[in-house]
């Protein structure tokens, strides 16, 4: 009898330390935003974010000498290189930790899902990109042609993620009026002939505008007369 209890409290033991070592490693995945415009959520969950936006994906409660094998992808699809995901020990804000960074190009949409696998543990983390969180059918692009009468025309850009670098062709005309220039967030004004016009993505959420920079405004206006 007291071998059978001396051998029930050992399985016993062994159960409550294989619990506790597995509770130990176990770890959770959480995101963190540079920018809060273009997130939207529904009673404290993620439901969709609009892309041309970066993400840190951060770690909890596990090792840095942990080794984690990290997989982003869209539709189903790898977009892990596509998309510059790479791990750091800061965020984009300059908070200490362990974080997935990656970024989401403009014209890219759909579900996406990131997974962190560590040792026989995998985790997940999942949501909808979309390019307006609050129009359905909204349209959003890394290059905007803003026209004289307040509205917006986006041109569609290519991706190189190799060069980070959004490549699209400015038209003619957009709308009847005639295009003569274009500026960016950063840039003075340039007068350029329509044609291919690339521009490398900064990084933490930078984006480019056509004929969008303050000093450029009127001209940009009076040339679209």
């Amino acid at each position: 009898m007291k071998k059978i209890t001396l051998f029930s409290l050992s399985l016993a033991g062994l159960a409550f330390t294989s619990f506790f070592l597995i509770q130990e490693k176990a770890f959770e995945l959480e995101e963190e935003w540079v920018i809060k415009g273009g997130v939207q959520y529904q009673d404290g969950k993620i439901l969709r974010f609009e892309n041309g936006h970066e993400v840190d994906i951060k770690v909890l409660d596990l090792p840095k000498t942990e080794k984690i094998e990290w997989k982003v992808t869209l539709n189903g699809q790898d977009q892990t290189v596509n998309f510059l995901g790479q791990e750091k020990d800061k965020s984009m804000v300059g908070t200490e930790g362990r974080y997935l960074n990656f970024y989401v190009p403009y014209g890219y949409r759909g579900d996406i899902k990131v997974e962190a696998k560590s040792g026989n543990e995998v985790k997940t983390w999942s949501t909808k990109v979309v390019d307006d969180v609050y129009h359905d059918g909204g349209k959003s692009g890394y290059f905007r042609i803003e026209e004289s009468n307040d509205q917006h025309t986006y041109l569609d850009a290519k991706w190189d993620y190799q060069t980070k670098t959004y490549t699209a062709t400015l038209p003619e005309t957009v709308n009847g009026q005639k295009v003569f220039a274009w500026a960016d967030d950063y840039e003075e004004l340039k007068l350029q002939k329509p044609g291919v016009i690339s521009h490398s993505y900064r990084g933490q959420g930078a984006f480019k505008n056509t004929l969008s920079d303050c000093k450029s405004r009127k001209l940009a206006k009076k040339g679209l007369q």
